[in-house]
């Protein structure tokens, strides 16, 4: 189901199938590089807008997760929703029956709010490390302030120690700040005008001698990104 976000010029279009954004924008003008389809090596791919890496981010070694686990892949249940927020719940499968992830999606006029929660009310510890993969809309300028990738391949993926990064795109300056996600990857395949800004939790931290958060039986993690547009 497409559900649609407003707040003055902010403008938001997401599918619950995959807590999915689609298309985001200020002013008419996209922040977000729209979701699209491509092929790549023969398999149909997502590339565009922003989905949630839920629970964890990135390949997993430890489990049979899919690469940046299972929450893209699902329909997401409406719990609210008013003209600039959503919250959207999924029951956790794969490995992870008895745990309760939500999403909320919230425009203000030059911002959008994204809150993962996940609730363990499982009877065993789960490890997880979530984040979210926003595409932006490059242009010819695209940097990161304060960073010089040099000779860096970013199909290899860049990773920031941060809570905190202001970058330019092609029609506005950028800022994300975030909370208890403690690292960005910075990555594109350079198949469109796009670079990914990504926060995280602690980068790969499903691959062997990573260092996921133990969600233990009981608990809540709670995580969440503020991308403002700085004209």
């Amino acid at each position: 189901m497409k559900i649609e976000l407003t707040n003055d010029k902010t403008r938001l279009t997401a599918d619950t199938n995959g807590a999915y954004i689609e298309e985001f924008t200020y002013d008419g003008k996209d922040v977000f590089f729209p979701k699209f389809e491509t092929e790549i090596a023969g398999k149909k791919k997502t590339r565009g807008g922003s989905h949630p890496c839920l629970p964890s981010f990135g390949p997993s070694e430890i489990n049979d997760l899919k690469d940046h686990g299972y929450g893209r892949d699902f329909e997401w249940e409406v719990v609210e929703k008013s003209p600039n927020k959503v919250i959207l719940k999924l029951a956790g499968t794969c490995g992870y029956e008895g745990m309760d992830s939500f999403i909320t999606y919230e425009l203000s006029d030059k911002s959008l709010i994204a809150e993962i929660k996940m609730i363990n009310e499982s009877d065993k510890d789960l490890p997880v490390a979530p984040g979210f993969h926003p595409y932006f809309r490059a242009g010819d300028g695209f940097e990161v302030h304060g960073l010089d990738f040099g000779d860096f391949k970013l199909e290899d993926t860049y990773f920031l120690d941060a809570s905190e990064v202001s970058f330019k795109a092609e029609n506005f300056s950028i800022k994300i700040t975030s909370e208890n996600f403690h690292k960005f990857a910075i990555w594109t395949d350079f198949l469109d005008d796009y670079r990914c800004v990504e926060p995280c939790y602690n980068g790969k931290s499903f691959v062997k001698g990573g260092e996921p958060y133990i969600l233990k039986a009981g608990e809540t993690f709670l995580a969440k990104m503020k991308i403002d547009i700085e004209e």
